[in-house]
């Protein structure tokens, strides 16, 4: 893929934890709400500049999927894959919700 972004697909689970995210950061911190899912979103939307440097996700139940697990801020993991010329997000998760 080289130096050439692909296409960034947002799935509508991943839009769901996004809203998800949103309202359990308002419900304590109205203010900051906002700007961590606008940072979510920005390093979402630059995983297309790199789609390869994650590496599959090694948990068994992600692997099954062929997922890749991009990690933010050392608890918030993208769920994603590559497929031709687009990164499609599946989801984003807490990393304490991994068994």
């Amino acid at each position: 893929m080289g130096s050439t972004k692909i296409k960034i697909i947002w799935k509508p689970e991943a839009i769901v934890s996004l809203q998800n995210i949103y309202d359990y950061i308002w419900e304590r911190s109205p203010q900051n709400a906002g700007l961590f899912v606008d940072s979510l979103i920005g390093f979402g939307d630059t995983l297309g500049d790199y789609p390869f440097k994650y590496a599959e996700c090694r948990h068994r139940k992600f692997k099954a999927k062929n997922y890749r697990c991009a990690v933010f801020r050392k608890n918030w993991i993208f769920l994603y894959k590559v497929v031709h010329f687009e990164l499609y997000i599946h989801n984003l998760i807490h990393a304490k919700t991994i068994a």
